[in-house]
Order: C-alpha cells, then structure tokens, then sequence
C-alpha cells in the first residue's frame, strides 16, 4: 500500500482531488450552454438541483421514516437507528413509523448532483483506466469530459471566415499544374514514395545503439548481441543511397497525432485525444498532394483501424481508405486459429502478414502504370511490448528483464519485417524508383526513469527522439546524397519530413516551393535538404494534450491542466536528463541567475503557449491559418526572445 501511495506516476493519488479542480471549467461549460440555449443541459441541471434540495430539506425537516412494527414494539433490532432504539424503549406506546435525521445527507445529494451533471456533459468515452480502483479512474475520466467541454466550446468559438481572396489550395494547383506538364515532356518517371511509421520505436533503438546508458543496464551480452538487434537497419544508414537523421523531435508522442503533423506538415490540437477528424485542412496534406501528381494512395497498418477516430482523420487528410485489421479478417477470412497464432497485442497482429495485401496493392498500381504513395503503420513494438508471436518469429534472449526483452525482440523483428519489405521490392525492380522514408511515430520512456516502461503521460524527451531515414537508388538521389552529409544534425522536426519528401519528388518545383513568400505557408515545416538554423520546436505529449516548447537549451512542459503551478521548465545545458524540475510558480535562491532567467524564459513561454493553442484550435476550426500571430511565428523564430507577447491581432492567410 505505502508503494502505491508512493509511486504517484501510475497511480495518481495526488489526483484525488479530481473534477473538482476543474470546476472553473465546468461552471463555464454549464453557463456556455444555457448561453447556447441547450434546453436538454439545462432542465437535467435545473430538475436534478431542485429535487437534490427539496429532498434535503425534507429529510431535514421530518427525518428518514423507519417501520418497526407492533411486532416489534419491545425489540430493539440491532439494524433500527440508535434514536429508534431508545424510543422503543422509553415508548411503552411505540408509533408504528420512527424518523431520523441524517445531517450527512445533504452532501452525498450534492455529489450526486454533481456526479449526475458531469456525466452528463462529458463528451468523450473512457479511454484508458489509470488505475483498477474506480474511486481514482471514474472521477480522472469526469475531470478530462469537463476539460474536453471546454475544449470543444473552444473549436467551435470564435470569429467566422474573415475575407479570403485566394487560397492556398490555388497555389498548389498553379504549382501542380505547372509540375504535370513538365513530367508529360519529361522522360523521368516519377518517384514511388513509401512512408513507414515505426511504432514506439525511439532514435536510440534503430539503428540499435549498444552504446546508451540503457543498452549497458539492459542488454545481457553488448559485445556481440546487439548487432542482431537491427541488422538490417545498422547497413542501411551506412548505404551510399541514405540520408540519415539520427536525432529529431516527434510533434506529438501520441500516434495519431504524429500521424497527422507528419503527413499534413502541420502542428496537431493540443487536445486530449484525436480531434483531427474533424479539422478543416487550410493546407493540403501529402496524399491529396500525390494524387493531383497521378498517384495512387493507401495507409496500412497492423493495429485495429477503429481506435479513436484514426480511420476518420485518415480519410480527412486525404487517403481513400486504410487497411488494417478488421480489412484483413473480411478480405482473408480469417479464423479464430490465425487470430490466436498472429495476434501480437491488445490492438492487431503481427507485420509479416499485412507485406501479401501490401505487395498485392503495389503490383495493383504497377500493372496500371500508375506510381504510388502508401504508407505504413507497424504495431509490433506497442505496449505490453510481448515477444512477436512464435508463429512468425524465432524468439531470442537479448535481455533477462522480461519486458525490455519482449521490446527488443519486437525491435529485432521490425527490423526483419523492413529486410522483406525491402527484399520485395528489389524482386520487382522497384528500388530505383522508389523512395523510402522510415521514421518512429514518437519515443517512450522505457524504464529510463524507473522500473516501467511507458509511453502515456511522458512529457520528458525521450518520448519524442526519434530518427528518420530516406533511401533512394536513384541517379538524381544518389548525386543529391553525395553533396550532403550522410548523417545530419540540426534542429528538426517530423513535420519537417513532408516538406522534404516533396522536395526529391517535385525537384522542378522546389525553388517556387521553398522559396516563394506566397507558399512557404502552406508547411509549418521545412525541407530537411537545406540548412535547420536555430528554431523553436513544439511537441505535443501523450495522451494528445499539454505541450512542450524548446528553445535552444531551455524547455517548458505545460501539462493538460494547462495550470501555472504544474508546470515545470529545464535547463538541458546543465540537466540533459531532465532530473530537476523548477515548477514556473516556485522561486528560486537569489544567486542562482541562471534559473531566474530560466524562470523568466518559462513566464514568457507560457504566455506562447497560450496563445499558440488559442491560434492553433482556431486554424483547426476555421480551416484558415493566420498571420502575424504566434502560430505563423513559430515558423520562423529563432528564440523566443525575438518573440512579441502583444503582437497585432491575427488576420487570415490569403
């Protein structure tokens, strides 16, 4: 017991509190809904409220009726009130009905009242129970529905659709339409791109890094082992035709919304969860982009498709359709046996199965003379990070601790299921007209800080190191390659990748693209092939709300409370690992003067984030970006310090 009080990271007592800290929240979503003239809010509050106060009084008045009985007259049943009791016993008359008073009750009404309106309201499902005791995941679940209230009022606020004389979309055509009739008196055939997401899969962790802290503490035998982990991959970063990024930050560490930002080059909702299904796209995100190229477009994946909107936001940024595993059970026919002999965790199966209906897809569009973008989802290395099913993989001991050797394991068949997938291709002819691009959706923290390994609710950055990879054989590639630096450093981001992609594939665009005042909006990213410069990056944390700013070596974490006193900033220059905390509301020794400019930064900070998320829900909302406001900002500032707090009201992108 005294362990589980203690270890607040998994259960999280200090919570206990619950919806109540959300009450500004609550009181503000109820009074916006009688605003809003929400009959249906307003009677269930106004009845429930009244028959809670009515009861009470009554009670309080006369008292709980109890029935003794003429039976029962000189008993004293030990289950009657004490003042029943005496009263048989002082009575030699006894009344057939005795009342008590229970001053008590009055408050268990008022829960249940509160308890009856938050039910209510909230607008989201149980995702996640944090913890077995529902006394701890029931209330934790109503404080995140009185939050996502807010938040949804806030989606919906707001200005309308100011003045628009062109949009973005209009450059894009002029740009693609200019691009399509260079490739019709081109004799190049133009670039098939495959985009594989790595689940959970950290720039540490592949290429396998045995030289980390957490390879000394975890693997069994460094010396010889690790090359076994990802030995496919360990080569493919040192090919001549790779373009290697071992280090760069995931927008978001919840998959979804990595998804999202990755494809569309645009930051996701610091909201709890995906709501990007129901965002207007101001900008054009890659699969709608390949397909007024020709391309023929598809999202796979090995999970479940029904998990939290992802079909839905899927279709919304563009993809006709994704296969997953519910696709896979009715197009195979799948039975119980397979389930049971390919199954890898709670959310789909194993990788090696879904390469048939992949390659079926790609000699599909192949036969059509049709080039292709399709992008990939693996589910091996999610959580509970189990070995891969015996009946796909050759289980092996990197670790004797059970889950970092179920995870390394997954890693190791990952890297075995990009050697196939490779291996395909070349059987086919299809690696000098194919690019590849291999990137992990986020990080984890995999008992780095601890004995877990987990990645919800991690906001420090291992839960956003990752690494991407592009691998091309093509002339043109292969000369471009020669002229960069193999590995490249710099301060990146995954939203950063699209950018780049269209870059090598549209290279007869890229200076339009890249260059012109016009269209450089149309990313929050930029091409990964130029220089980084110094910049701000942003993340988004598991489960999809609260936000992480980096400037140069200062960082601010603002949890889903959005609230002043947890929110903590670091120093990385002098505490790369994270280990002290400075909470913005706490003050520091007088002579410390780098964590006074440290908190002063964290003020200035905060006071972004603010405004970054106010702009950013609004973009969702409207479907237009603005200009002159923090969010277009970020595109382009250095520091923070170059940052305006007052800057002029945001107008809409042309």
């Amino acid at each position: 017991m005294a362990w589980l009080v203690m270890n607040s990271e998994m259960f999280p007592w200090h919570m206990t509190i619950w919806a109540w800290s959300e009450r500004k929240v609550f009181f503000t979503m109820m009074v916006s809904l009688v605003k809003d003239l929400a009959w249906k809010y307003c009677i269930i509050s106004v009845v429930t409220c009244g028959t809670c106060v009515l009861l009470w009084l009554e009670v309080n008045r006369r008292g709980i009726p109890h029935d003794i009985g003429n039976s029962m007259r000189h008993l004293s049943p030990p289950l009657l009130p004490v003042s029943c009791r005496q009263e048989i016993r002082l009575l030699s008359n006894t009344p057939r009905t005795c009342y008590t008073r229970h001053p008590v009750l009055g408050l268990w009404l008022i829960i249940a009242f509160y308890f009856a309106l938050s039910m209510t309201a909230r607008p989201v499902e149980p995702y996640q129970k944090l913890s077995t005791t529902p006394f701890v995941s029931v209330p934790l679940e109503i404080r995140r529905g009185f939050r996502e209230s807010h938040n949804e009022q806030l989606m919906n606020r707001g200005n309308q659709t100011s003045n628009v004389t062109h949009s973005i979309d209009d450059i894009w055509d002029e740009i693609l339409r200019k691009r399509s009739i260079k490739q019709g008196t081109s004799n190049d055939e133009p670039l098939n791109v495959v985009l594989v997401f790595l689940e959970s899969v950290r720039s540490d962790m592949m290429p396998f890094n045995s030289s980390t802290e957490w390879a000394k503490r975890y693997l069994v035998n460094r010396g010889e082992e690790y090359e076994h982990v990802t030995p496919f991959f360990n080569r493919l970063v040192q090919n001549p035709s790779t373009l290697h990024f071992p280090s760069i930050k995931s927008a978001s560490g919840f998959t979804a919304k990595s998804l999202f930002s990755t494809l569309c080059s645009r930051y996701s909702l610091p909201l709890y969860h995906t709501r990007e299904h129901t965002s207007k796209l101001c900008r054009q995100c890659l699969p709608r982009i390949l397909q007024k190229l020709g391309y023929a477009t598809q999202f796979f994946q090995s999970p479940t498709e029904t998990f939290d909107h992802q079909r839905e936001m899927l279709q919304n940024i563009g993809f006709p359709g994704i296969f997953g595993k519910e696709t896979f059970d009715s197009l195979y026919n799948t039975t119980q046996e397979f389930a049971e002999r390919h199954t890898t965790n709670y959310f789909g199966y194993d990788d090696n199965v879904f390469l048939e209906p992949i390659m079926d897809w790609v000699d599909n569009q192949t036969s059509k003379g049709s080039p292709f973008f399709f992008s990939y989802l693996s589910g091996v290395t999610h959580d509970p990070y189990n070995r891969p099913p015996a009946a796909s993989w050759r289980r092996r001991t990197f670790s004797r601790h059970k889950t970092a050797n179920g995870y390394l394991n997954g890693l190791s068949y990952t890297d075995s299921f990009l050697r196939k997938l490779v291996v395909e291709f070349e059987k086919r002819g299809l690696m000098e007209s194919t690019l590849f691009v291999f990137v992990g959706d986020h990080g984890g923290d995999f008992a780095d800080r601890g004995a877990i390994f987990k990645t919800w609710s991690v906001p420090f950055e291992e839960a956003f190191n990752v690494g991407v990879t592009f691998h091309a054989r093509h002339k043109e590639w292969s000369r471009l390659i020669g002229q960069l630096d193999q590995k490249r450093g710099g301060v990146w981001s995954s939203i950063d990748i699209l950018p780049t992609i269209l870059e090598i594939v549209l290279p007869g665009v890229s200076q339009v693209l890249f260059s012109d005042r016009q269209t450089t909006r149309a990313f929050d990213g930029r091409s990964m092939l130029g220089p980084s410069g110094q910049r701000l990056t942003l993340s988004i944390p598991n489960p999809g709300c609260g936000m992480v700013l980096r400037d140069r070596s200062f960082l601010i974490v603002v949890n889903c409370d959005e609230s002043r006193a947890t929110t903590r900033v670091y120093d990385l220059e002098a505490d790369p690992g994270q280990k002290s905390r400075l909470f913005l509301t706490k003050g520091v020794a007088r002579s410390d003067m780098r964590g006074k400019k440290l908190l002063a930064w964290g003020e200035k900070a905060f006071q972004f984030l603010e405004s970054f998320k106010a702009d950013i829900v609004e973009a969702h909302r409207t479907g237009i970006p603005c200009l002159n406001c923090t969010l277009s900002s970020l595109q382009h500032l250095k520091t923070l310090n170059d940052w305006n707090s007052s800057p002029t009201s945001s107008t809409s992108v042309p």
